[in-house]
């Protein structure tokens, strides 16, 4: 978020989910049960292959049932 907006990360932290892909998707989860279908997902990781990896890993976690 300092990147993005310049300004401190704490703000947004409540509504941001970040961590790992377990962590992301747990905090997601919340809102698929509240009727989510889509969400966009600006991954931050140290390349991109390790970034579209843990998005992946995300959505997998999501649609197991």
């Amino acid at each position: 978020m300092r990147t993005f907006y310049q300004m401190p990360f704490e703000p947004f932290e409540r509504y941001s989910p970040y961590g790992t892909p377990e962590e992301v998707a747990e905090f997601l989860h919340s809102y698929i049960e509240a009727g989510c279908t889509v969400f966009n997902v600006i991954p931050c990781a140290s390349d991109h292959e390790t970034a579209v990896n843990a998005v992946a890993e995300v959505r997998q976690l999501l649609t197991a049932d």
